[in-house]
């Protein structure tokens, strides 16, 4: 199969119909057991796209589009975070009280730098799950053992890149709104960005690095009440958390979660 049919440009200059038909095919060449739902419109914060969305199971797959300039990471110089005075008085005292750097610091601390990447298309899987999920009848310890037995199924850990790329839903921006801290959303959980993919979940997420994780560990954050600004940082898409390891799944800090990739070359 073609899969330059798939790269951002090529599906968004398709018409519906013709989405539909792509959709239907690449199905038939997936791995045992997936099936194509459908295409559906999306509108997450004014960014338009036609998600194709699969089934394995009872689990949902949005299909990721690829391209050969992927622009990923926090851009201070195209898109700076904008905070008001309110929030850099919140900073401020998060600062003082839980001994963070300087903003800027901090800001290359817990997001990505920016980089230009080319990926190919591939499924992604919309819900982040447990190991148990996605291994109910197997003890999983080690990351190298659920790489293993991912492969098995045709599937793998996404890499860093790829999980970034999936969770922005093609945005540019440090949130899916923008580039402002905003108003408080209910449940972060539950957003849905263009590409069908729901938004960060508030638990650290596997990548196929096991030092690396993507997302944040919310709980312990809340808990401490350490202010609106650092709070809201673990809502982007360029979150990650530094200085980590998942080599081994079982931990007394995390409650680590993964999303599985069906690569489609």
């Amino acid at each position: 199969m073609d899969l330059s049919a798939f790269t951002a440009d090529a599906w968004q200059a398709a018409s519906l119909a013709e989405k539909t038909k792509r959709a239907r095919a690449l199905a038939r060449a997936l791995p045992r057991g997936f099936a194509f739902l459908a295409v559906e419109p999306q509108d997450s914060f004014g960014r338009r796209w036609d998600a194709a969305l699969f089934a394995l199971g009872d689990h949902r797959f949005a299909l990721v589009p690829g391209g050969p300039a992927i622009h990923l990471g926090y851009q201070p110089e195209r898109h700076p975070l904008a905070l008001t005075d309110d929030d850099r008085e919140s900073y401020e005292w998060s600062q003082e009280s839980f001994d963070l750097p300087p903003l800027d610091e901090y800001l290359d601390t817990v997001l990505t730098p920016a980089r230009t990447v080319a990926l190919a298309p591939y499924l992604f899987e919309v819900a982040p799950i447990s190991v148990d999920d996605a291994f109910p009848d197997d003890v999983v310890q080690t990351h190298a053992e659920l790489a293993r037995m991912l492969r098995q199924a045709g599937l793998r850990l996404p890499s860093s890149d790829e999980w970034e790329h999936a969770l922005s839903g093609g945005a540019e921006s440090v949130f899916l709104w923008g580039d402002t801290i905003g108003r408080r959303l209910d449940d972060p959980t539950r957003w849905c960005n263009a590409f069908g993919i729901l938004g960060p979940s508030g638990y650290p997420e596997l990548t196929d690095d096991p030092f690396t994780l993507r997302g944040a560990d919310t709980g312990p954050l809340e808990c401490a009440g350490v202010g609106r600004v650092v709070m809201r940082l673990a809502a982007s898409p360029r979150r990650h958390e530094p200085r980590c390891t998942a080599k081994k799944l079982s931990h007394d800090t995390y409650e680590l979660r993964l999303r599985r990739v069906c690569p489609l070359a």
